[in-house]
C-alpha cells in the first residue's frame, strides 16, 4: 500500500548568500526568502545560528502553500576583521 501524507515543503530561492567586502564594526544582513511548495501550512519553529554574532528574525505566522516567507539575518562584525562564513539551521514542520 503506498500512502501519500500532505505535508509542506520549504525550497530557498537563494540558499547561499556572499556579503562581499563589509567593514568590521558594521551590522550586515541579508533577507533569505522561501516558497512553501507543500500542500499544507509551513511552520517555522525554530531559525539557529552557527553563532551568537548571527542574529536570525523571521515571521511566526504559518506560511501557506505557494506563498513566500522571509527569514532575516544579521551579522554583527565589530571585532571580528577577515573573512567569514556562517551558516543559520531552519526547523519546520
Amino acid at each position: 500500500v503506498n500512502a501519500v501524507f500532505a505535508q509542506p515543503k520549504l525550497i530557498f530561492n537563494q540558499p547561499l548568500f556572499n556579503f562581499g567586502d563589509v567593514e568590521e564594526g558594521t551590522m550586515a544582513s541579508y533577507e533569505f526568502t522561501f516558497t512553501n511548495k507543500g500542500t499544507e501550512p509551513l511552520v517555522i519553529s525554530q531559525v539557529n545560528p552557527s553563532c551568537g554574532c548571527t542574529v536570525p528574525e523571521w515571521s511566526k505566522q504559518p506560511v501557506m502553500p505557494g506563498e513566500q516567507g522571509r527569514i532575516k539575518a544579521t551579522y554583527n562584525t565589530n571585532g571580528r576583521p577577515g573573512a567569514f562564513a556562517k551558516s543559520i539551521g531552519v526547523v519546520s514542520n
